[in-house]
């Protein structure tokens, strides 16, 4: 049975915001943070379809 996926934004490596520019691991950890929430909120548990969807 096929399911919509959430709509989740994808990581901006450079951001307009001069004060962030220098901050993108801070980002990238939000970031993943965010994105593994998701994974567990669609109980995606399996590490190839983990791949799959930072992949999309």
């Amino acid at each position: 049975m096929a399911t919509n996926l959430p709509n989740f934004p994808p990581f901006v490596k450079q951001s307009d915001d001069e004060q962030t520019e220098n901050y993108a691991g801070v980002r990238w950890k939000k970031w993943m943070d965010k994105f593994d929430n998701m994974l567990c909120a669609i109980d995606i548990k399996d590490d190839k379809r983990k791949k799959a969807m930072l992949l999309l």
